[in-house]
């Protein structure tokens, strides 16, 4: 990343070379926006954490939806009642999202 004598400069410290990297780097660590540096850190920490929440609601949904469909069939109900049984779980606020669960999209059910 560095060439041989960069490194020996920030290796001995106490010169210009090494407090400018310095800075730099707490800059960045700290997402502070004085040379913009530090904005990409903290745009990469706010994606994370959008990543995070949108995968946690991803997993809940997707738990829901198996679970009412393997109620379904416990039950031995045709593939129309998965619906009902999806419009009950939102109805009791359970997340279920709200794309592709009637019935002509699982006709495997």
């Amino acid at each position: 990343m560095y060439d041989k004598t960069k490194t020996e400069l920030y290796a001995s410290g106490s010169n210009q070379e090494w407090y400018s990297f310095k800075h730099a780097l707490s800059e960045h660590m700290s997402c502070s926006s004085t040379r913009n540096g530090g904005q990409f850190h903290l745009k990469s920490l706010q994606h994370k954490f959008m990543e995070k929440r949108r995968n946690a609601r991803n997993n809940s949904v997707n738990v829901n939806v198996v679970s009412a469909g393997i109620e379904v069939c416990k039950m031995k109900a045709a593939a129309s009642h998965f619906e009902a049984m999806i419009a009950f779980l939102s109805f009791c606020q359970a997340d279920v999202s709200n794309v592709g669960h009637g019935r002509h999209q699982n006709n495997a059910v």
